[in-house]
């Protein structure tokens, strides 16, 4: 039992809780209900059946639905995206377990305080179906968002799900009602012979990939839209993944500077033996004269390993690095070559390229790049010149871990307190992967964020794009590789006795996250001195070990982004020796939480699942080895 959990209680009024077939209806729904376990639907606890008194135990949540969102007029795109695709991650399992909703609509949409979204009011829908509940008025709110097949008797299934939530979506965009007319026939009428038109006339800066998704899912046809919650959710992940569909905040005036030259190009070989023909600034080249220029203006900037830069702890060599490019403020060192070479290290936002050779350094302003630019293997850096991935040990042991009531803090079900045993040591990447060393080594950066370069967390990477990673940069140091891929099918023969690089099982996760101590974040008992999460992201990632380090050495194991484990997500954790989770299921585990979501979900204890084949702006990596 859980030693902590709050409860809400909704109670069933008016005629229907004395209708003996809606009560009876609604246990089978209560005991379909008990099924679904998943973090982006509310969780059913009780059915309470009492003389006329009927009453469901849900889960409290604190926040407020969407119906109160829709009042403040239309909503940035960026949120509706991650309204659409945790509601939709939340859908999927529904269906995937062979329950539809039927109701649909913004008053069934949860946004917590802690930024999670739930999806609420399974049940009470499906049983007043039978019962003419709806049509009587008592789920009135239902027309607005019904598909036309539901307006026919027995109608309705999976897609009138998605139409439903189609609806909501264009209407959080467009910061309107979509449905007109006060009564049924005006609405009936609309559902079937008008519906939605291209969200893009009332939000014209909605992507078009967007646009055409929602035109799909409120298609007046069930056969024309995605046939249920799992495949709106594939359709959503793969448009999403595509560098056109990344939203863009509003640019940045940008900095006034002197014209320099348009590009720096680096010499093929690691040494660099002389300075490009560039024009170096000022006139001069004089590294304290350039930082005394006004345009140079930011977070504060130090000296690392003889390379000035943002003080970043994880660089303590320089390291060869892309060319600058336009974001409008200066984060994080690009890190993408070797460490043992002369090498340059760039900032993106002014075009600063610093050159070392030797005991000198020499700066110049080059021109702007697009982030893009070097997405093909032939601009990547070779195998032999990757970035170095510091990896810090973790020993031994047994270590009790999960959520302990208390102290403030709030346990959900999934966080159950247990004890496990890892017995190997175990090297653990000190941060998490970055872009840059993902497109050195892959050829390609699917990255969504672009604001602090390539020392951001690389994210929108699927499971299965982690665990190809994995196994090519064992290849590159001449590992064992641990997984065998066909396809979708990905098999561990050797499980935690392999050398080579792997995702972490969630048990070693955790254990590391904690850093050896028991606190509440990895690093310490606040979120803003370990990690990026609303409350000091700026809604945006940032570039990976600006923040405390826990007590392995670990960096933004809280926050910044989502990182994918090898376990598949169970509500029960197991425990014992080396455990690495069920066998089967359908959901891969992510922990550490994000940027955009609360500190309640950056906790070492906090769990997320998604399928293995999403690929979100909010999940990214890290990688570990068993110790020789």
């Amino acid at each position: 039992h859980d030693s902590h959990f709050e409860v809400a209680v909704k109670l069933v009024t008016g005629d229907l809780r004395r209708d003996p077939r809606f009560v009876d209806a609604l246990r089978r729904e209560c005991r379909s209900l008990d099924r679904l376990d998943h973090p982006g639907i509310v969780r059913f606890r009780e059915l309470v059946i009492e003389g006329e008194l009927v009453a469901m135990v849900m889960e409290l949540l604190r926040g407020s639905d969407l119906e109160g969102l829709l009042s403040q007029g239309p909503q940035p795109v960026a949120e509706v995206l991650r309204l659409l695709e945790a509601t939709l991650g939340g859908l999927a399992h529904a269906h995937g377990a062979g329950l539809v909703h039927r109701d649909i609509k913004p008053a069934n949409i949860y946004r917590c305080d802690d930024g999670r979204v739930k999806l609420m009011d399974f049940g009470i829908a499906r049983a007043a179906d039978g019962t003419g509940g709806t049509r009587t008025g008592t789920l009135k709110g239902t027309l607005d968002y019904m598909a036309p097949e539901r307006f026919s008797a027995g109608g309705g299934g999976p897609a009138s799900d998605v139409y439903a939530l189609g609806l909501v979506m264009w209407e959080l965009l467009a910061g309107r009602r979509a449905c007109v007319g006060a009564e049924l026939p005006q609405k009936l009428g609309w559902h079937l012979g008008v519906g939605a038109s291209d969200v893009r006339v009332a939000r014209p800066d909605c992507p078009a990939w967007l646009a055409e998704l929602l035109v799909s899912m409120t298609a007046r046809e069930a056969a024309d839209r995605p046939a249920d919650g799992g495949a709106a959710l594939r359709q959503f992940s793969a448009r999403a993944s595509q560098p056109e569909a990344r939203p863009s905040p509003a640019p940045a005036p940008p900095p006034q500077r002197p014209q320099g030259p348009s590009t720096v190009t680096l010499p093929p070989s690691g040494d660099v033996a002389e300075p490009p023909r560039v024009q170096p600034l000022g006139g001069g080249g004089d590294l304290e004269s350039v930082l005394e220029e006004p345009w140079l203006d930011g977070p504060e900037f130090g000296t690392t390993g003889g390379v000035v830069g943002p003080p970043d702890p994880m660089l303590s060599e320089p390291a060869l690095a892309t060319v600058a490019t336009s974001s409008p403020q200066p984060a994080g060192p690009s890190v993408g070559g070797s460490a043992t070479r002369g090498a340059g290290i760039g900032w993106r936002g002014f075009g600063v390229f610093l050159l070392v050779a030797g005991g000198g350094a020499t700066v110049w302003r080059a021109g702007n790049e697009p982030h893009d630019a070097p997405t093909s293997a032939a601009s990547a850096p070779a195998a032999s010149r990757l970035p170095v991935y510091e990896l810090k040990p973790v020993p031994a042991g047994t270590t009790t871990i999960g959520c302990a009531s208390g102290r403030g803090r709030a346990c959900e079900r999934d966080e159950t307190k247990r004890k496990v045993t890892l017995s190997r040591a175990i090297l653990v990447g000190a941060t998490e992967v970055t872009q840059g060393l993902y497109l050195a080594l892959m050829g390609s950066n699917p990255s969504w964020s672009s604001n602090c370069g390539l020392g951001c967390p690389v994210e929108t990477v699927s499971w299965f794009d982690a665990v190809a990673f994995a196994n090519k940069l064992s290849d590159s140091e001449g590992l064992e590789p641990c997984y065998v891929i066909r396809g979708e099918t990905v098999t561990w023969p050797k499980g935690t006795r392999c050398l080579g690089y792997r995702l972490p099982t969630e048990s070693e996760w955790e254990v590391a996250a904690r850093g050896g101590v028991d606190s509440l974040y990895a690093g310490g008992s606040s979120a803003s001195l370990v990690g990026w999460t609303s409350e000091n992201s700026d809604n945006q990632t940032h570039a990976v070990g600006q923040k405390a380090a826990n007590g392995y050495g670990l960096y933004d194991m809280s926050g910044n982004v989502w990182e994918w484990t090898w376990d598949w997500y169970a509500p029960r954790p197991v425990a014992g020796t080396d455990p690495t989770g069920p066998a089967s299921g359908s959901d891969r585990t992510s922990r550490g939480g994000c940027w955009y979501l609360d500190p309640q979900s950056a906790r070492v204890v906090s769990r997320g699942g998604s399928a293995p084949g999403n690929r979100s702006f909010s999940l990214g990596f890290r990688l570990v080895r068993t110790a020789p």
